[in-house]
């Protein structure tokens, strides 16, 4: 509850502030307010800037903005100024304009794109002349043509035919399409005479190519199934030969191509014995040792193998995975018996997956399996390999105003005690049993309160400004509860002037001798004399 006391005068209660009296050596104060000496500067909490009043500095005349091309215009190059300013309009790029313009009296810039077909030049966009290096439709000179910042160079569009690009009458880009002719054809952009040529660029019995010579065409060809007619050039003059593809190649449309890999179990398949054959050649699957595979499989057209281990209820035989017997120590899938499992020369003992979940190997036919048992199902938990019967308790019965725990535990000796904790000053982590998990809640103390000792207790009331102090503005502040002083609005020299009692915010009503003021952040004070 906050009290509420009327005072008159200048009666003060509490503390008395430091008594400056009346003489009259004014000051500056750093924050631009004139006080009558530099004793009611500190009690305002500010430092003198210099002895005397307050002066204000003179208001400069403002210069008016002139923009000699009227604003952000990129085709010509204009000057700005304002006083003693002075700006420029220049190039940012060879596609742009640096441009200056004025915005209510103030100058401002901006980066302006020149119009297509354009670039800058001496701070403007102007348009640029079309040029091209070979001087007109060339077609057997390899130009490049240029406007601005276009720019083509002449391309083949097919062996016979040249893209010739050009300028026309008017300075603008133009293309056309130009026939190399008899006895030439299109290289690099140009038509260049025909001498020797080779598609599959020399001899290459993988490649099926095709050789030019003056006015003749030989393309490559099989000879047999095991060889090929290879054509190349030697210079300038066409060469042929006829080689042999090698073992593991065969000849198909004049070049020598690789026999496919097949494998017959489809792939690596440890559990099923294959043959993978490649041409002549086979590779038969075989054991590595009595529990691992050694498996042949196609990987792309190339023959490989891994070794792969054979399950826990498997030994390998006859180049793949066959089953073995299994034996159970516990009889079967039983929570709260410990087991172990064997097959062959292997064991799997059952084990907890987590305090919740325990793994529980089996026998099912002549293999080993296992399962995965949720103990909690069954209001049990895992401990030393077993389901054991739980329990959760929690000792302050989710009280966020006491200190408490949580504890979980098993008939089997396992247990887990988790205290309530503070998260932070406003916020206690509550600890309780949730099934049979500890869970936490998060509970926010109420405006007077804080959380200590992992509990909410009450919160302590402080005042900025150190009590009934009229002339500092100050805050009062309990919890998330605060109140600053302030100026009466309907009597401008009152002043509610808030402090700590008994560990309580209140509150006493003051008369500012000089009228109440409010500074920067809308917190009151009494302005001093």
């Amino acid at each position: 509850m906050v009290l509420g006391l009327l005072l008159s005068g200048c009666t003060f209660f509490g503390e008395q502030p430091e008594q400056c009296g009346s003489e009259a050596s004014y000051v500056c104060g750093s924050d631009g307010n004139t006080y009558t000496n530099a004793c009611y500067a500190r009690q305002a909490g500010v430092t003198v800037a210099y002895e005397g009043r307050c002066t204000q500095q003179p208001n400069q005349t403002s210069d008016q903005c002139l923009d000699s091309d009227n604003g952000k215009n990129a085709l010509e190059a204009g000057v700005i100024t304002k006083g003693t300013v002075r700006y420029e309009d220049s190039c940012a790029s060879t596609a742009a304009v640096f441009e200056y313009y004025c915005t209510a009296n103030e100058i401002e810039s901006e980066r302006v794109s020149c119009p297509e077909g354009s670039e800058c030049s001496g701070g403007r966009c102007t348009s640029p002349a079309c040029i091209d290096s070979d001087e007109g439709q060339a077609a057997n000179v390899l130009g490049t043509i240029a406007k601005g910042t276009e720019r083509y160079t002449d391309e083949c569009t097919d062996e016979n035919t040249v893209k010739e690009y050009y300028c026309t009458e008017s300075g603008t880009i133009a293309s056309t399409r130009l026939a190399c002719g008899s006895g030439r054809v299109c290289s690099d952009g140009l038509c260049a005479e025909i001498m020797c040529t080779d598609s599959d660029g020399g001899m290459d019995i993988f490649e099926r190519g095709t050789v030019r010579e003056g006015g003749g065409v030989y393309t490559d060809y099989c000879s047999g199934t095991s060889s090929v007619k290879e054509y190349y050039c030697s210079g300038d003059t066409m060469v042929q030969t006829t080689s042999t593809c090698g073992d593991e190649f065969y000849c198909s449309d004049g070049r020598c191509v690789e026999y496919t890999c097949r494998d017959d179990d489809g792939g690596s398949d440890e559990d099923e014995f294959g043959i993978v054959s490649k041409g002549s050649e086979s590779w038969e699957d075989d054991c590595y040792d009595s529990d691992t595979v050694k498996e042949y499989y196609c990987d792309g057209n190339e023959v490989k193998y891994e070794r792969i281990g054979c399950g826990s209820s498997e030994s390998c035989s006859g180049g793949e995975c066959v089953r073995i017997s299994c034996t159970d120590s516990d009889g079967g899938s039983k929570r709260a018996v410990f087991g172990t499992v064997t097959v062959g020369g292997s064991s799997y003992p059952d084990y907890c997956i987590d305090i919740f979940n325990l793994r529980e190997y089996f026998c099912s036919g002549s293999g080993m399996d296992y399962g995965e048992i949720l103990c909690t199902g069954y209001s049990e938990l895992c401990h030393n390999n077993v389901c054991s019967p739980a329990h959760c308790e929690d000792s302050d019965g989710r009280d966020e105003h006491v200190a408490g725990s949580a504890r979980i535990y098993t008939d089997n000796g396992y247990s887990d005690t988790q205290s309530d904790r503070c998260i932070d000053t406003r916020i206690v982590g509550e600890k309780y049993c949730s099934d049979l998990k500890i869970s936490e809640a998060r509970i926010t103390c109420e405006a007077d309160e804080v959380c200590s000792g992992a509990m909410c207790v009450e919160a302590t009331c402080t005042d900025s400004d150190g009590g009934k102090n009229w002339i500092v503005p100050g805050t009062t502040t309990k919890g998330t509860d605060s109140a600053t002083d302030r100026c009466d609005a309907m009597d401008p020299v009152d002043i509610y002037e808030y402090y700590c009692s008994g560990n309580e915010i209140r509150y006493e009503v003051h008369t500012c001798p000089d009228g109440c003021r409010t500074n920067a952040d809308g917190i009151g004070y009494c302005n001093p004399l």
